[in-house]
């Protein structure tokens, strides 16, 4: 770089690991104070996605607490990863980016927030110590990130595990570092080889979120444990999760899979114990799953299901759930279930819905004769009232006949007098002519 001097020898010995935050801080100041007005503040829905995802994160791993990030209004889809656990998004990435690979993408930065950035960090500090205003520097230093495909992996697998010990769906990430790699424009064949070993590491992460999640599910009950559920449910979308778990418990018949659907059943449970949580159970993909879980040849699991859907056929509001073909599953789980008490509650569900259809039909029927025999008083109502109207104005034609009768005779006697009047001066004007 044509450093020569003292300031080159510093920043030398200054790119060691234990400088890399200072050095990686001060970069991020002046992108930050570059930005001005552009940096979103937490106040907005951008920045505030963002900050969700890491405050659970670092729920599950404390000392990721550090990381930092800010989000610049920008349409560029880059995003400045930094020494020491600092990031600073660019808005058009994160427009970019469905919800899944926005959360792998976080989680991979926090994850590699706790290596040293090496080459980054050498070319950091030689930038601060010597040219702190040549921004060309900088963005020429920040193009050596990551160079190595296995530092990508690395944090990767790391991020995987963090999101699923956040209750995230770990299922989606390797299709999702596809995503991120076109958004991102890196190399899309070596982000396909990484979502291959991504993949391989899925089964295990799925295992660390059904436990994550099962933790939440038997924590005691009271306010503190509804709010971490409700978080889980809100932030990290675990009714994804607990989906993931029935598909992937569904898909074989090995004792891992038995103990995902095992899993899948107490939470469930613990979810219709609480009617705050029924809005989320009441859809047809989660009812569809909870009667499929019903349906284990496994009692502990099947009775765990069928408590949980007679828990919801107890609410009258969860009704329209329970479709037909729910009905006819839980009608014959009644006979067929793997043990008594499973088929005890699915026939009770059964039976409590339709006394609720019956008692609705009578309703109903009740409702329609009480409506035909309003019709009838209406119309009784109506006739009445007409036949009164006609009487009145009948009343009046016959008034009015006997008044013109009246004025008749009363003034009959003086209209004849007066045409005999009439007709006795003709005769005399005839006279006086002839």
């Amino acid at each position: 770089l044509g450093i020569a001097g003292a300031a080159g020898t510093v920043a030398l010995f200054a790119a060691g690991p234990g400088y890399e935050k200072q050095l990686g801080k001060a970069c991020f100041e002046r992108q930050v104070e570059a930005a001005g007005r552009m940096a979103i503040n937490g106040n907005e829905e951008s920045h505030k996605r963002i900050a969700r995802v890491q405050e659970r994160l670092v729920a599950v791993e404390p000392k990721l607490g550090a990381w930092t990030f800010a989000m610049v209004q920008s349409e560029q889809r880059t995003l400045l990863s930094l020494p020491g656990g600092f990031a600073i998004f660019h808005s058009g990435l994160q427009e970019e980016l469905d919800d899944p690979a926005l959360d792998l993408l976080i989680a991979r930065e926090m994850a590699l927030s706790q290596s040293s950035r090496g080459i980054l960090a050498l070319a950091l500090a030689l930038a601060h110590a010597a040219l702190p205003s040549a921004e060309w520097l900088l963005e020429a230093a920040t193009t050596q990130l990551h160079t190595s495909s296995a530092t990508w992996l690395a944090a990767e697998g790391t991020a995987l595990s963090l999101l699923a010990r956040g209750c995230f769906d770990p299922t989606e990430a390797p299709a999702r570092l596809q995503q991120i790699s076109r958004a991102c424009g890196s190399d899309a064949d070596d982000a396909l080889r990484r979502a291959g070993l991504l993949a391989a590491l899925v089964p295990a992460a799925l295992d660390e979120a059904g436990a994550a999640l099962s933790a939440l599910a038997a924590a005691p009950a009271g306010p503190e444990g509804s709010a971490a559920m409700l978080l889980a449910l809100r932030d990290a979308r675990a009714t994804v999760t607990l989906l993931s778990m029935v598909d992937a418990g569904e898909a074989s018949d090995s004792p891992r899979a038995a103990r995902l659907l095992e899993q899948a059943a107490l939470i469930f449970e613990k979810l219709a114990s609480e009617k705050m949580y029924h809005p989320l159970l009441t859809h047809a993909q989660a009812m569809t799953s909870l009667v499929s879980v019903a349906c284990s040849p496994a009692p502990a699991t099947a009775e765990s299901a069928c408590s949980a859907l007679l828990q919801l056929a107890g609410d009258e509001a969860n009704d329209h759930a329970f479709q037909s073909s729910e009905l006819a599953i839980l009608t014959d789980l009644a006979l067929s279930a793997s043990s008594e008490t499973a088929g005890a509650a699915a026939g009770e569900a059964v039976a409590q819905i339709r006394a609720r259809h019956r008692q609705r039909k009578l309703t109903l029927k009740e409702k329609n004769t009480q409506a035909r025999q309003l019709r009838l008083q209406t119309d009784a109502h109506l006739a009445a009232k007409k036949q009164v109207q006609a009487q009145a104005a009948k009343n009046i034609f016959n008034e009015a006949q006997e008044h013109r009768q009246y004025i008749s005779d009363w003034l009959g006697p003086l209209t004849r007098k007066k045409k005999a009047i009439a007709e006795k001066a003709a005769l005399a004007a005839a006279g006086l002519q002839d």
